[in-house]
């Protein structure tokens, strides 16, 4: 069952405390204490792409191509970062990665802006902006 939202969740009255917890989001970033327990993470809370940090041995792991414990691989500790020394509302990022990253934006006072990419293959995205930006975009 789903459950439409038209708008952000956030606590009633701005109370202090998460809506939710990481373990419930589904596909989300997860850190763990060993692969078993990362092995456990249920089937309907993965999806491909999905990492999750194990901190015994201090190796992330991406589901790629399913979500069956076969499909773990580890991420390498490398991602790329992108230098837009050219004002533009929209940033082309060859990374090279081979995989479709998270890509974070941040102004060259380094406050982050955006965080929102469209993949244009395992190798590239694209960053879109309503107004011209210089900056730095950070691919993980």
């Amino acid at each position: 069952m789903s459950v439409e939202v038209q708008s952000d969740i956030k606590p009633i009255n701005d109370a202090p405390f998460p809506v939710t917890q990481i373990q419930y989001v589904k596909g989300g970033y997860m850190s763990v204490a060993t692969t078993g327990i990362r092995d456990f993470i249920y089937p309907f809370l993965r999806a491909t792409g999905m990492l999750v940090h194990v901190q015994a041995n201090n190796t992330s792991y991406r589901l790629v191509s399913g979500v069956s414990n076969a499909n773990w691989l580890a991420e390498p500790i490398a991602g790329y970062t992108h230098f837009q020394s050219v004002a533009a509302t929209s940033w082309i990022i060859n990374h090279n990665l081979g995989y479709n990253p998270t890509v974070a934006a941040f102004y060259v006072s380094g406050q982050i802006f955006g965080s929102l990419s469209y993949p244009t293959g395992g190798s590239c995205a694209r960053l879109d902006f309503n107004q011209t930006y210089v900056g730095t975009g950070y691919c993980s």
